[in-house]
């Protein structure tokens, strides 16, 4: 069989489709923590880990979109960088602090009306909410607030946490995540990528 011939590749193209068409439609946001711990390695793995989850779902057919976050220790404002394309993440550079909370109802009210069948809020962080005049039991009831709006509009939230948590923390965040998972070091996330992507395609079975 010639493989240029045209009823070949029809075939294969319909086939291709089909095999798309059977899978969720879901629209993903993922959102990165690039305050000033993550700096050098950690940066780097969770580049690796957004990529790649960027690039499967992408691949799909699926809306998704990557975003960082960071703050300064001068100003209660809250920095968000959209990289409209894998290209542009070597372009993003950590900064001092993070304000997950502002973060997260930022990215929540960017999601739209789709037709996806699912919205997915993949969150990646590494230690805990602090900032300029914000930390403490504050920081943590603003950014558990903020999980719990965006889950009353039926967005799933996947957090990701790289470091540990103190128990107050994980146990805050895990009533207000779909699923909550920590690593203690750091390549055990991307170790994770190929996991979570069939994990979140099983669970997004309709």
């Amino acid at each position: 069989i010639d493989p240029c011939s045209a009823p070949f590749v029809d075939l294969y193209e319909n086939e291709i489709t089909r095999a798309v068409d059977l899978l969720p439609k879901l629209e993903i946001k993922i959102l990165v923590d690039a305050s000033g711990s993550t700096r050098g390695y950690v940066m780097e793995v969770e580049k690796v880990f957004a990529s790649v989850i960027y690039q499967a779902f992408s691949m799909m057919e699926n809306d998704v979109q990557l975003y960082f976050f960071n703050s300064s220790n001068q100003e209660a404002v809250t920095t968000i960088i959209h990289t409209p394309s894998l290209h542009a993440i070597g372009n993003v550079q950590s900064n001092v602090a993070n304000r997950d909370g502002a973060a997260i109802r930022f990215i929540t009210r960017l999601f739209g009306s789709s037709n996806a069948d699912f919205r997915i809020f993949i969150i990646i962080t590494d230690g805990t909410p602090t900032a300029y005049k914000y930390g403490g039991e504050d920081a943590l009831a603003d950014t558990c607030h903020a999980m719990y709006t965006a889950g009353q509009q039926d967005i799933i939230i996947r957090y990701f946490n790289i470091g540990g948590l103190p128990e107050l923390v994980k146990n805050s965040f895990k009533k207000y995540t779909d699923k909550m998972k920590i690593f203690f070091h750091p390549e055990e996330l991307v170790k994770y990528a190929p996991v979570f992507i069939n994990e979140l395609l099983e669970d997004m079975k309709l």
